[in-house]
């Protein structure tokens, strides 16, 4: 819960980074006063007393630095600084960005027709009630394990006559520019 706070905190620092900075500098201010006036009733001279009050600070600005990374939110503030600056350079160079736009545009436009074009030829299920509970049966040839061989029609047939585990069995002979056609002798039909 304390982490979430500190979040929300840091989040609201964000829109009040002028308040926020004023009150770190009078706090850093009246740190200075306190250690200022130490030093006065220890004796020194006014100008003496601000200088050894300053010493003993320290680095006033590294210090506020390191404040303003813990009240605030360094990587998102940052991510905001660069987008401002290249809103800024790409406002200076407008035929840059109109340029830059284009091919944006152009390089979208294609990769999204080039997406939906693989989506609906290469993509697309099979016409089938459950297409992904399809599966291919080959053999396999020893002197060339890695490859798989064509089936004779008659081992496809015994398969068939013997098979006990699935719902229906179909051959195909291969896919062509037609597409993929089955070879099997009830239907020597095009799949798709």
């Amino acid at each position: 819960m304390r982490q979430i706070r500190s979040l929300l905190l840091r989040l609201g620092g964000l829109f009040q980074r002028s308040r926020q900075e004023q009150d770190l500098t009078d706090e850093f201010e009246s740190n200075i006063a306190f250690h200022v006036e130490d030093n006065l009733r220890a004796g020194m001279t006014p100008e003496e007393a601000r200088r050894q009050a300053l010493l003993k600070f320290g680095n006033i600005e590294y210090t506020k630095q390191e404040c303003r990374d813990r009240l605030g939110l360094p990587f998102l503030e940052t991510f905001f600084y660069d987008l401002r600056y290249a809103a800024r350079s790409l406002g200076k160079s407008r035929m840059f960005t109109a340029v830059a736009g284009v091919t944006l545009a152009f390089g979208i436009g294609a990769t999204t027709t080039m997406f939906t074009v693989a989506q609906g030829v290469l993509l697309r299920p099979l016409p089938y009630a459950q297409p992904d509970r399809l599966v291919a049966i080959s053999e396999v040839d020893r002197l060339k394990p890695s490859t798989g061989a064509n089936v004779a029609s008659a081992d496809f047939a015994d398969w068939q006559r013997l098979n006990t585990v699935f719902a229906g069995m179909a051959s195909y002979g291969g896919i062509d520019e037609r597409g993929l056609t089955s070879t099997s002798p009830e239907s020597g039909r095009r799949v798709f």
